[in-house]
């Protein structure tokens, strides 16, 4: 039996890339040549995709703080918030399509978050549609606006007639409470019994509760105004050739290294 002999080293069998990669000499230039084949053909794909130009109409929103009173930034934001949620609700965006049928715009070169984007810049919302011709992009933007306009007037008189309402309810209510006020919350009571009153107070609930429903959330004191219609782009929104270039040489990178993996475990087993 023999006593004091050398375990026999144990081949280390695992693969490193990165090991492959520092081997003197070995691979840094052709993984060079790679990322830089990949630039070059990012490069000349960018030629082949046509290039997209974006026209945008601006709404303002200015809220009357005399007639709300002192409001939060929380409230604040909900009131611009709920005129963005107008601006994209499913109603202006059929109407858009609509209008842009009868005016012979293709439909597929209009929809929302794919080349029609709302953007918010505190109280004011641009309306922006991209498209490969300037021309069509500003008409969609454009028709967007009108739509989106035609909508809000509709939110704001429903609004105003429930704020209406809802005073009227107040004072209703304030008939059946105390029925001995005097002018002028009274006036509209006088001669009424404690049924008819409650009529009417039921009467003035359902419709302020339709008008509210019909107003879309829109604030009474807010008002708009469209600051800005779209014009045709001269220049391309988007120059995609750095981000082509950039992805190709990614791109070569993975693909080589992806070779070199293959090749070494080729060679290992």
């Amino acid at each position: 039996m023999k006593t004091g002999s050398t375990p026999a080293p144990v081949q280390n069998n695992t693969f490193s890339l990165l090991q492959e990669l520092k081997a003197p000499g070995k691979r840094w230039f052709w993984l060079f040549l790679a990322m830089v084949a990949g630039a070059l053909i990012g490069y000349g794909v960018h030629f082949l995709l046509p290039p997209k130009y974006a026209s945008s109409a601006a709404i303002t929103f200015s809220i009357d703080f005399t007639r709300t009173g002192e409001m939060t930034d929380v409230e604040t934001d909900i009131a611009i918030v709920t005129v963005g949620d107008i601006l994209s609700s499913g109603k202006v965006i059929n109407n858009t399509l609509n209008s842009g049928r009868s005016a012979n715009l293709p439909e597929n070169s209009f929809t929302l978050e794919t080349t029609a984007f709302l953007e918010r810049y505190s109280y004011r919302y641009e309306l922006v549609v991209e498209n490969e011709d300037p021309e069509t992009a500003a008409k969609w933007a454009n028709l967007w606006a009108d739509e989106g306009l035609a909508v809000l007037s509709e939110a704001k008189l429903h609004a105003l007639n429930a704020d209406s309402l809802y005073k009227q309810l107040l004072a209703a209510q304030d008939c059946l409470q105390q029925p001995g006020l005097v002018e002028p919350v009274a006036a509209g009571c006088q001669g009424l019994s404690n049924a008819e009153l409650e009529e009417k107070l039921a009467g003035f609930n359902h419709a302020y509760l339709e008008e509210k429903d019909k107003s879309l959330g829109y604030l009474p004191a807010m008002d708009y105004t469209l600051t800005r219609q779209a014009e045709p782009a001269v220049q391309p929104e988007r120059n995609l050739a750095g981000s082509m270039v950039l992805g190709g040489a990614l791109l070569g990178a993975v693909l080589f290294s992806a070779l070199i993996l293959f090749n070494c475990r080729k060679q290992r087993g």
